[in-house]
C-alpha cells in the first residue's frame, strides 16, 4: 500500500491527504473496502505518514496564519498613522480656513468704516490694484421649526426640500413662521 502520487511540487495538498487518510481510515475499520494485497500494518503505517505530513502542514498553515495576522497589525497600525496624518491635514486646513476668514474680516471691518457707497449703496474701497465691496447676500438656510414649513416644500421621504424651501424663504423676506435666512455680509473682490 502506497501513498497516492504526489503532484509535480512533491508536495501533497490539504485536501489530498485529508481525502487520502479518510479513503486508509475506512480501508482499516472496513475490512471488504480493502485491497487483498493491502495488511492492516500497511494500512496503519500509511496513517501514521499521512498524519505526520498533515501535521507538518498544519504547521505551515499557522505559520502562514501568524504571518498574515502581523501584517494585518502592521496595516492597522499603518492606518491608524495615515488617519492621524489625516486628522493633522484636515486640522491645518480648518486653521488656514479660519485665517483667511479672519482676514477678510479685517477687510470687511475697513471697507465698513472706510468705505464709500457705490451706485448699489454698497460701502467700497478702490485700491491701484482692487476694488473691496462688502454687499449683503443671502445665507445658508436655517430650519426653526420642520412642523410649520408648508407640504409644497417637502419631499416624498418627508424630508424638507431645503433648496426649493430657502428661495421661498427669501422671497417672503427672509423670515417665515417655519424658517428664515439671515443675512450674511460677505465680500466681493474684482
Amino acid at each position: 500500500m502506497s501513498l497516492p502520487k504526489r503532484p509535480e511540487s512533491g508536495q501533497l495538498s490539504t485536501y489530498q491527504i485529508i481525502d487520502t487518510y479518510i479513503e486508509l481510515q475506512e480501508m482499516l475499520d472496513y475490512p471488504e473496502l480493502r485491497p487483498e494485497d493491502t495488511t492492516e500494518e500497511e494500512i496503519q503505517e500509511g496513517l501514521d505518514k499521512l498524519a505526520r505530513v498533515a501535521l507538518k502542514k498544519t504547521d505551515n498553515i499557522h505559520w502562514v496564519l501568524s504571518k498574515l495576522d502581523e501584517n494585518e497589525k502592521a496595516l492597522e497600525g499603518m492606518l491608524q498613522v495615515h488617519r492621524n496624518y489625516i486628522k493633522s491635514l484636515m486640522n491645518k486646513k480648518d486653521s488656514l480656513n479660519n485665517g483667511k476668514e479672519r482676514l477678510k474680516s479685517m477687510i470687511i471691518n475697513m471697507v465698513d468704516l472706510l468705505g464709500t457707497p457705490n451706485k448699489s449703496g454698497n460701502n467700497q474701497i478702490k485700491t491701484p490694484t482692487e476694488s473691496y465691496t462688502i454687499y449683503e447676500g443671502d445665507g445658508s438656510l436655517e430650519i426653526t421649526d420642520e412642523e410649520l414649513v408648508p407640504d409644497e416644500f417637502l419631499k416624498l421621504v418627508q424630508s424638507i426640500d431645503k433648496r426649493k424651501l430657502r428661495k421661498h424663504v427669501i422671497d417672503e423676506g427672509g423670515d417665515t413662521e417655519y424658517a428664515k435666512v439671515s443675512k450674511k455680509t460677505r465680500l466681493r473682490v474684482s
